[in-house]
């Protein structure tokens, strides 16, 4: 075990010490290039998440579509119920983490809809940005919606929110945000710092995510609380965004009232 352990830290280093090198050699040829590929890698999941499925969801009817050349897994439970939740996951995980939440959401009657996101879980695909999660949202809505009942996790968050702008809504929806990601200044920040990348690229990977996304992204999530008037409410969980029991039960008081 401690061997297998060294060899990935060792593995780890070397992948960045070859990224910092490719960086700092392309940064001298080309800013913009250099940021697109910092945003690849910005927007490349670090691992996997796919531990064994539990009995929920080992039972429950499973779902697939493709976007975007990726094919999105997903899962189904209580077909018919009399109002539809979606869950969306944040970056690093998979619904399955979601599993303590499903059988008090089908006792409330809930039929419940939840993917991998691409990059994700059983999800293919390499990498994932709020964008493409928004896409994936609204392609879910249109396919197996309407849905009128949103739980998101992180990065989950920001791309709901995305496809709430898109998808007319009133009153009568409830979207509860765990541990959201009300801004993405900090991720970037840190990402920068760490690759070691200069300002000069930084301008060229803002630029491309405006452009992408035809909207600054770093203040969407706060925009959109603001514009959402009376029907989203919020649950917070821990600092480091870690789903425990009392944010659950909190959880389901807020999509049921």
């Amino acid at each position: 075990m401690k061997i297998s352990v060294t060899i990935y830290k060792l593995g780890r280093r070397i992948a960045i010490s070859y990224y910092r090198t490719k960086f700092r050699v392309l940064s001298a040829v080309s800013k913009k290039k250099a940021a697109e590929i910092a945003f690849e890698l910005f927007c490349t999941p670090q691992f996997r998440y796919k531990r064994p499925l539990t009995k929920n969801f080992i039972e429950a009817e499973k779902l697939h579509f493709d976007i975007h050349g990726e094919t999105v897994r997903g899962y189904r439970w209580n077909k018919g119920g009399n109002k539809k939740v979606l869950i969306a996951h944040g970056f690093n995980s998979s619904v399955a983490s979601f599993d303590r939440y499903i059988l008090p959401l089908i006792k409330k009657g809930y039929e419940i809809l939840a993917f991998d996101a691409p990059a994700h879980g059983r999800s293919t695909g390499k990498t994932i940005n709020a964008v493409v999660y928004s896409d994936m949202i609204l392609a879910i809505n249109e396919k197996y919606g309407p849905v009128k009942s949103f739980m998101a996790h992180s990065f989950g968050g920001l791309g709901v929110s995305l496809a709430l702008e898109e998808i007319p809504h009133d009153e009568s929806y409830r979207l509860v945000l765990i541990a959201p990601a009300t801004e993405s200044k900090s991720a970037i920040d840190f990402f920068f710092s760490f690759m070691k990348l200069n300002e000069a690229v930084r301008k060229e990977f803002d630029c491309g995510i405006n452009l992408l996304s035809g909207i600054q992204l770093a203040g969407l999530l706060k925009i959109f609380m603001q514009k959402s008037g009376g029907f989203m409410m919020k649950a917070t969980t821990s600092l480091h965004g870690r789903m425990h029991k009392e944010s659950w039960s909190k959880t389901i008081r807020i999509l049921i009232s």
